[in-house]
């Protein structure tokens, strides 16, 4: 398959024509806009009746997606006189839909009748724009993170790791000989759009690649009657991410909202890292998570990237985002999914219980692995439910399932991945973990459906991309919002060209949040009061609103005037997002902070917290410009030394 046979430019304008159950797959950030026919994007269905465009995001290093044609999209009759009209009728259609003149509409069916060598032929139709929002522009200047949107072709067709929690189930790309030759020899199995933008053959990239047991699991669910409600529970680098992302895009296909619950503190899927949020999704997820950061109707800052210290305050939250979805979902049949984190030993298992036990789902998805380390326990759900029934097709399918690199079971391994459990995870340990009042479950009496799934096992390259790198990627998506209230935006940033991450503390202007009406708190940490203000400067901050101040300590009294108010615990409170405190203004009494609210939701803003999620280095690095960077200094010593921060484990009980 010659690619540039299946892509056109007209009037400046990208088309792509795709033949019967077509499979190409791409690598970049495009807008796609079905004309004709219907395709499939990482289980989201997308047809001409779509009157938007989605966007789609496949960076280098992770696994390339695909677009796969319908079998029979659209019927076009090229050699028949009595129904050239039609065809000419469904041409102009296009045509209108893409803003195409005369001379472009001739083009478009000379080159539909040049690509259908048959009478009779059917074609999807997709028009491609290119697409480069403030995350793509923000990594691709940011040092250590421009390869993942670089515009430079030969960079972009490099690739290494996948999703850190399996996002994409696929095999790591492997590099064609083809793609380091030079760019005027473009090779058969690329073809570039754009810079930025390349189009694959399967070949030269394993793609998109979905297990059919995976498949089965996720129609099993969405075919469901009743209201849907689904837990997806696993160990570290399984697929989580990847099948959540593949049930919410099925479940958009049937229904106009999705609601999303976010657990997993480490490695979020649509918010910041440290945060647990509760979404309402109606767009489909396609790429990595840092590439679709979406406001949520629920958000609390966690203040860590696990739950191990405060396990307590990790219940709370996840109960209170269970009671807002029974406020505002509860009465509508709006599908429900919750993602929880891959601790599976110990306390973390302990967790997973009491996040069930608040969820009672109906559709619990357990993966299974030949690693004992990311194994649930077999006796995990004891005590906690009585009324789960596990799914028979899906113990089938997984006692046959042989490992995705195709190679046979080793002798030290059933296939049975329940079998290589350790010989002590049956003791789960029992911790009274203290919440004042659960809501009701969501589901009601009927049975609990559990789906025993295969995992995706990572390899050597797949796992190049840390949770640390992932982490750092979400920080910086939820904070380029930000960069559209620098002096630069009309300038600089209106462009596509890279702008380095440094321009958020250099270009855009602070604003000032006075102290007088804010309650401060360090999260997980001890620190006096008299130095609060210290650990907040240059710092990365959550800011959040609380309706009940009651818990707002003032110790400032006469001797120091305007003095902001503190907290004696981690609040419960809804988070508006993330901001960075530029500098702390004493004379004024007030934090100058860089972020992307506005002065409404500023107006709101009564509480900022400072937990352990540190501003990256590369918003401190200084860009090839030169310009100054704040917080930064050559004029330093190099025999200072200094201890680290302690870490108190506040969930050991005394005896």
């Amino acid at each position: 398959m010659y690619l540039d046979t299946h892509a056109i430019e007209i009037n400046g304008k990208e088309f792509l024509a795709l033949e019967p159950d077509q499979v190409i797959c791409y690598e970049g950030s495009a807008k796609v806009t079905v004309l004709a026919g219907s395709v499939t994007i990482n289980g989201c269905q997308l047809s001409c009746e779509h009157r938007s465009a989605c966007i789609v995001h496949s960076p280098s290093g992770f696994p390339c997606h695909a677009i796969r044609s319908a079998k029979k999209p659209l019927l076009f009759t090229q050699c028949k006189p009595p129904l050239l009209s039609q065809w000419q009728k469904e041409i102009k259609h296009v045509a209108k839909r893409s803003s195409l003149n005369l001379d472009g509409c001739r083009t478009l069916i000379q080159f539909l009748r040049k690509l259908t060598k048959e009478e009779e032929s059917t074609v999807a139709i997709l028009q491609l724009e290119e697409h480069c929002d403030d995350v793509n522009r923000l990594l691709s200047g940011t040092c250590g993170l421009g390869q993942f949107f670089s515009r430079d072709s030969s960079q972009s067709q490099s690739s290494a790791g996948s999703d850190v929690d399996g996002a994409d189930v696929a095999e790591s790309r492997s590099a064609s000989a083809d793609d380091a030759q030079d760019e005027s020899t473009v090779a058969p199995t690329s073809h570039r759009l754009w810079p930025g933008f390349v189009l694959r053959t399967p070949g030269s990239c394993s793609g998109f690649t979905v297990h059919s047991q995976w498949k089965q699991t996720i129609k099993s669910i969405v075919s469901a009657s009743g209201r849907t409600s689904a837990m997806i529970c696993g160990g570290m680098n399984v697929g989580k991410s990847s099948f959540g992302r593949l049930l919410v895009n099925s479940l958009l296909n049937r229904h106009d909202r999705v609601v999303f619950i976010e657990t997993d503190v480490g490695q979020t899927e649509l918010s910041a890292p440290a945060m647990l949020s509760l979404h309402c999704l109606t767009q489909p997820l396609i790429g990595p998570p840092f590439c679709h950061q979406s406001p949520a109707v629920m958000s609390i800052f966690f203040g860590d990237v696990s739950p191990s210290n405060q396990p307590d305050f990790y219940v709370r939250c996840v109960c209170r985002l269970m009671e807002v979805y029974l406020e505002k979902f509860a009465g509508d049949d709006v599908p429900l999914v919750v993602n929880t984190h891959g601790w599976v030993r110990g306390l973390g298992i302990t967790l997973i219980r009491e996040v069930y036990r608040l969820v009672r789902p109906g559709h619990l998805v357990v993966f299974k692995s030949a690693e004992g380390s990311k194994l649930m326990p077999a006796n995990w759900l004891d005590g906690v439910s009585d009324n789960v029934v596990l799914n028979t097709d899906s113990v089938a399918s997984t006692s046959t399932d042989v490992p995705m690199d195709g190679s046979s079971v080793s002798e030290g391994h059933s296939q049975d991945a329940s079998t290589a459990r350790n010989d002590d995870e049956d003791d789960i340990p029992v911790i009274d973990l203290t919440v004042e009042q659960r809501p009701s479950p969501v589901r009601d009496s009927r049975e609990c459906q559990l789906y025993h799934v295969r995992s995706h096992e990572a390899t050597d390259r797949t796992r190049s991309i840390q949770s640390k790198t992932h982490r750092h990627l979400a920080v910086v998506a939820s904070l380029a919002a930000t960069l559209q209230q620098s002096s630069l935006y009309e300038s600089e940033l209106s462009s596509p060209l890279p702008v380095h991450a440094s321009a958020l503390l250099r270009a855009v202007p602070p604003r000032e949040l006075p102290w007088s009406r804010l309650a401060l708190h360090v999260m997980h940490s001890s620190v006096p009061r008299s130095q609060i203000l210290h650990a907040m400067n240059g710092s990365l901050v959550a800011l959040a609103y609380a309706e009940d101040t009651s818990q707002f300590v003032n110790v400032g009294g006469d001797s120091f005037a305007d003095a902001p108010c503190f907290l004696t615990s981690n609040p419960v409170v809804h988070c508006l997002g993330l901001a960075v405190i530029r500098a702390v203004d004493m004379t004024r009494k007030s934090f100058h902070i860089c972020t992307s609210f506005s002065d409404e939701e500023l107006q709101r803003v009564n509480i900022v917290l400072k937990g352990r999620l540190d501003l990256s280095t590369s918003f401190l690095h200084e860009s090839a410009s030169q310009h100054p960077v704040p917080y930064m200094s050559r004029d330093f010593s190099k025999n200072i030394t200094g201890a680290g921060v302690s870490k108190p484990r506040k969930n050991l009980k005394r005896r």
